[in-house]
């Protein structure tokens, strides 16, 4: 059983999500897939069940509004947990430097300032929390959010990939080192908008 409740997802037939869109990772177990419910089909984001302390990070996640989805009892499998995550999600890696998502659209400046953001945010957790895995690998972009939400979202999973911020270690140097590597020349042009973002959550608190 989950925490969420009893399991029922092996009685509904399923297949992968597409590459581009999926978030499956065999190195920690996970899978991304399309199920096949009477009532429709439905993504699932499927990965063994955390340790506590990991469950803890998650629930604050989840009341912050940063994790990708919900929960889903119906869907998960013995000793894994399952969320039903937006069919549109799909890794921040593979974003285009220019991005239209339903009723918003904006640039690689827009698109860093939100990343900025979310890890700002994630920074507020208990004096400070950092993500120590490819961000564009572990974060989510959504088509079609809605106009006052942030379109960016942490992927279900990445709770095993966050940890205390070591003494040695600043925030914004570790994730503009990480982002040079993940995202080259097209991260100088929104460096500055990543910083105003992560600095502007910091000071206003968790969301």
């Amino acid at each position: 059983m989950s925490e969420y409740g009893p399991n029922h997802y092996n009685n509904f037939p399923e297949r992968p999500t597409a590459l581009r869109y999926s978030f499956a990772d065999p190195t920690i177990d996970r899978d991304d897939v399309r199920v096949y419910l009477p009532d429709g089909m439905v993504r699932a984001i499927t990965y063994p069940i955390p340790n506590e302390m990991q469950k803890e990070v998650r629930s604050k996640l989840i009341k912050l509004g940063l994790m990708l989805g919900e929960p889903s009892a119906r869907l998960s499998k013995p000793d894994k947990d399952t969320f039903e995550v937006p069919r549109s999600a799909r890794p921040l890696a593979y974003e285009s430097a220019q991005t239209s998502n339903g009723t918003t659209s904006y640039d690689d400046r827009q698109l860093f300032y939100e990343l900025g953001s979310v890890l700002g945010n994630l920074f507020t957790i208990d004096k400070g929390l950092v993500l120590r895995a490819p961000l564009g690998r572990s974060i989510a972009i959504v088509e079609f959010a809605k106009i006052e939400e942030s379109s960016l979202r942490l992927v279900p999973g990445v709770e095993a990939d966050i940890e205390p911020m070591p003494e040695d270690l600043n925030a914004m140097g570790y994730y503009a080192e990480r982002l040079t590597e993940e995202f080259g020349n097209r991260f100088y042009d929104g460096a500055i908008n990543l910083r105003i973002g992560f600095a502007e959550a910091c000071m206003n608190g968790p969301r």
